[in-house]
């Protein structure tokens, strides 16, 4: 039921936009779209349009009696300047937690002296986490997800993802990064989360004759010194296949650096993916330029569970 109402949400908003322009699906019931030549009016006239039309569906065909209701943040510059249009998505974040709030209007744009309490939206103790964590390694815990190879049903190697833990408290990867995105500390964070990995590698915590994917971000890929600080992974190439995965978004901002980055990577025997290829700008030509041994699609909607499922070819 839950799946049928953000499918009937999505579709009513998109049912108002404009020419071209699309809604794109976050994570769980959290939604984005860019809008460009868009001013703010425009962009609320077009906010308050999706909000009425949501407003106004009869969900109780699906079973739904209790209201339905969105909230909308809208940020908007008029700069082509990466710092400015990299700072959209906080600013935008800050008006959607606003306009949450009891009786605030559901639609609400983003205004200067939001900033300060969009850089608190959350407590100080998360900020002291994820910059300790950065620091010093502590907190950082790696979930290892298996990626089992069909065929035989045996586990090829596992994916890692990030949480961040601090006493009781279990920090998400959708706090973890935003406030990573907001203070660019993407690389910082790669690093820590490599020394974890190969702490755990030293220590046998993942099985030998696996392996381990590590997500790079586009800093890290494009970094002339990624090469660098990947060495002391090298060692355990024998007995493990290792996996660095990025984004296509991440290769086509820097795509010369980060090819040859990714070439010397393979040349040392490791693996590439490109995630979530299909999402971007890529084309099978693009695909075919790059030094890529697996390619994950997720595009693919798995009704059964209500979210996108990746699939995973080898070349």
């Amino acid at each position: 039921m839950g799946d049928e109402v953000l499918v009937a949400i999505s579709g009513l908003i998109n049912s108002e936009f404009r020419k071209g322009e699309s809604l794109y699906r976050l994570g769980g019931d959290e939604f984005g779209t860019v809008i460009i030549n868009c001013n703010e009016k425009t962009g609320l006239e077009i906010a308050h349009r999706c909000n009425e039309s949501v407003s106004s569906f009869n969900f109780n065909s699906l079973g739904i009696m209790e209201k339905v209701q969105i909230s909308i943040g809208i940020s908007c510059t008029q700069s082509g300047n990466k710092a400015d249009l990299d700072n959209l998505s906080w600013q935008a974040e800050s008006p959607v937690f606003q306009a949450k709030r009891p009786s605030e209007q559901s639609v609400v744009a983003y205004q200067p002296e939001m900033a300060a309490s969009s850089r608190s939206l959350f407590s100080n103790w998360i900020y002291s986490a994820v910059f300790k964590a950065i620091e010093t390694g502590e907190g950082i815990k790696i979930h290892y997800q298996p990626i089992v190879e069909l065929s035989n049903n045996t586990i090829n190697y596992y994916e890692s993802l990030v949480r961040i833990q601090h006493k009781d408290e279990i920090i998400p990867p959708s706090h973890i990064f935003l406030i990573i995105s907001a203070r660019n500390l993407d690389m910082e964070m790669d690093q820590a989360i490599v020394k974890v990995i190969l702490d755990d590698l030293e220590k046998q915590r993942i099985p030998t004759g696996t392996g381990v994917s590590i997500n790079l971000s586009g800093p890290s890929v494009s970094s002339t010194d990624l090469i660098n600080w990947l060495q002391p992974l090298r060692k355990y190439l024998k007995q493990y296949k290792l996996v660095f995965e990025v984004t296509e978004t991440a290769l086509i901002s820097q795509m010369s650096k980060a090819t040859d980055n990714l070439n010397k990577l393979k040349s040392m025997g490791f693996l590439i993916a490109l995630d979530d290829f299909g999402s971007g700008y890529s084309s099978l030509r693009y695909l075919g330029s790059m030094p890529v041994d697996i390619v994950k699609f997720d595009i693919i909607t798995d009704k059964r569970f209500g979210k996108s499922q990746t699939r995973q070819t080898h070349s």
